[in-house]
Parts: structure tokens; sequence; C-alpha cells
């Protein structure tokens, strides 16, 4: 039976571009668009850090944390800045970062499961602000992740290990509801969505190849032959999340495609569910 990942972070709004709509600065009333002088506007650069808290908690205490940034050089706002386009760069860095290997194969499929070392995200943003304040938003994205796996035991007084490359290609829709917050006064209510078919791949460089296998076989259940194990999987999805203010609650649907691969824990269905906390540190407009 599939395992299904609840999986909660403390995380800022620019992390992989999941919560742009939220950083929008309105210099007038909230939800009113007019002049390009009071029209809103979104971050040229941010800086900000992630914790974060995972299923590997039920084993013990496991919080990682990284530094991170995002910067957009280019913006582009049409005359009465109703419509915005830009694109957008996202990074976050970790040195020490590394995994158990404990719930593997949901750490290769998802890759903000478990701790990377690094996650860079490049996006194309398209954001349509209505006369009420109310957002459109739509974004092409392609995301890199690299990912260590060390296991718990040694062979021959050595530690075993690989890395592993995530690669993610797809489109994302977003819709953004923003008014006075009628229960504090001076504050925005920010309330949304988002929508992101996907595809997805991992992929394990050729002098981990031995390592990967002796890892991924440790407490697999296998169906068809071992040999057939590719280093090179795909899968495909959709990701969906719901945010007010600075909570999200997303789901993560992903399938593994079968052909070469297996073992029975990581072939078929994934789903990765969990809530994100959003905490910005800094943003310059």
């Amino acid at each position: 039976m599939k395992q299904i990942i609840i999986l909660i972070i403390i995380i800022p709004s620019f992390c992989n571009g999941q919560q742009n709509l939220q950083n929008f600065k309105f210099n007038n009333k909230a939800g009113q668009t007019g002049s390009h002088k009071n029209a809103p506007k979104i971050p040229i650069f941010s800086i900000y850090g992630i914790a974060n808290l995972n299923q590997e908690t039920l084993k013990g205490f496991n919080a990682g944390g990284k530094a991170s940034a995002s910067v957009r050089p280019y913006i582009h706002y049409n005359k009465d800045s109703s419509v915005i386009k830009a694109i957008a760069c996202y990074a976050s860095f970790n040195k020490s970062a590394s995994n158990n290997d404990s719930v593997i194969y949901s750490k290769l499929v998802f890759p903000e499961l478990g701790r990377s070392s690094f996650i860079g995200t490049v996006q194309w943003e398209r954001y349509k602000i209505k006369d009420d304040g109310n957002t459109h938003s739509t974004a092409v994205f392609f995301e890199l992740a690299l990912k260590s796996i060390l296991t718990d035991s040694s062979e021959k007084g050595q530690k075993i290990f690989f890395d592993a490359l995530n690669y993610t290609l797809g489109f994302k829709y977003g819709f953004n509801y923003t008014r006075e917050n009628p229960f504090e006064t001076g504050k925005t209510l920010n309330l949304g969505f988002y929508v992101a078919p996907f595809v997805s791949c991992y992929n394990i460089p050729d002098e981990d190849r031995e390592d990967y296998n002796k890892i991924m076989f440790k407490n697999a259940t296998i169906i068809g032959n071992e040999n057939d194990l590719s280093d090179f999987v795909v899968n495909a999805g959709v990701k969906m999340g719901v945010h007010l203010n600075g909570i999200e609650f997303f789901t993560d649907l992903r399938h593994v495609f079968g052909r070469k691969v297996p073992i029975r824990e990581l072939r078929g269905f994934h789903a990765n569910i969990g809530f994100i906390f959003n905490a910005d540190v800094l943003n310059f407009y």
C-alpha cells in the first residue's frame, strides 16, 4: 500500500514561486487599481530563510535550514499596470543537507520532501489584475533539485550514498482575492488557490549507480527483474493549493511510470499533502 506523506513546512513566500501573489505591494487601498503610480508592484529581489519539519520526525526530531533568495531580472508593466509580466529565478542552498534512507522512494519522487542541497527554479510569470483587485496569474516553470541519500548502515566500514537530480517542467494557474481585512484595520486579506500540472523525473549520476542499486533494493518489494531498474525515472502529476494570507494547504499527486521500475514501493501513485507557513524576511520593490 502506498504511503501518503504528510509534510509541514515553515517556508517563505517565494519558495519555488508558489506564493508570488501574496507579495504584491499596494500603494493605495487593497483591492483597487488605477494609475501606474498606485498600481500593485511585485518584488525585484527577496531574501529569506527556510526550515522544514517532515515525516522523519516520527523517528526523531529532524529539522533542516537553508539560505534562499529570489530575483526578477525582467519585469514589464503595461500602461495602467493591470498586466505584469516577469521572469523570476528562485534558489535555495544548503551545503550540509543529506537524507537517510527512510521513506527513500518518496524522497526521490518529491523534491521538497526531506532536505535538498540545492533547489533552483526559473519561471515566466504573467499577472492580470482586475479593477476589483482580484488577480489571475499564469506561469511556465522549470525546476532543478539536487538531493543526497545516505544509508544508515555501512558496507566494509564505508557509508553508502548517492546523489539524485530532479527536473520538473510545468504550467501553473493561480487566482488571488485581495481585500482590506475586515477584522484588522490596515491589513490586507489574501485568499486564493493555484493548480500546476507538471512532468518530472529524477536522474542518478553514473558514478553513483552501484550504491543507488544497493540502497534501492535494501528493503524493496521486487516485481520483475532487478536489472531493469532505471537511473532515469519519469513521473507526472498535478500540485494544487489554497491559501489564506500566510497559511497554505497543498496536495501533490504523482504517478511514477513503471516500465523500468521493478520496485513496488516506487512504482505507481504517490501523494504528498501538507501545510506551508509563509515567513517573509526582506523584499525590494
